[in-house]
């Protein structure tokens, strides 16, 4: 008997704010860069919302300016639980990005070794 290792994919939320001096075309690469990422690491972008240019609750200070207003996204993806860290190292690390949370939905825990189990189960036997 083969033990099948458990492999949990858990949907999770990245809101970010971006600096307010990007372009839209500094803020498509961002949002592409991120998209390649979370693909880079097999996961599966669920959905992307661009929330605009907004003014923040209190000012953030980056590299001794002021920022009253930053440029939010937001990403909902699914990917396996113990890729985040890394994901999360990466997107904290972006110059271009101010502050960010990532957040799981618990949920929407998907487990694969189930699925895999369902598959084989339903197939149906081949007759010769």
């Amino acid at each position: 008997m083969k033990i099948i290792p458990k492999i949990t994919i858990n949907v999770y939320e990245l809101t970010f704010l971006l600096l307010p001096t990007l372009l839209d075309k500094e803020v498509e690469k961002i949002q592409k860069d991120i998209s390649e990422l979370i693909e880079s690491q097999k996961g599966k972008i669920v959905d992307y919302q661009n929330w605009g240019r907004k003014k923040l609750a209190y000012f953030i200070k980056r590299d001794g300016v002021s920022l009253k207003e930053a440029i939010y996204q937001h990403f909902v993806f699914e990917l396996n639980s113990k890729k985040i860290d890394e994901f999360k190292k990466k997107v904290i690390f972006d110059k271009d990005i101010i502050r960010s949370l990532v957040v799981v939905d618990k949920k929407k825990k998907i487990d694969k070794s189930k699925i895999k189990k369902e598959e084989k189960q339903t197939k149906l036997p081949v007759k010769k």
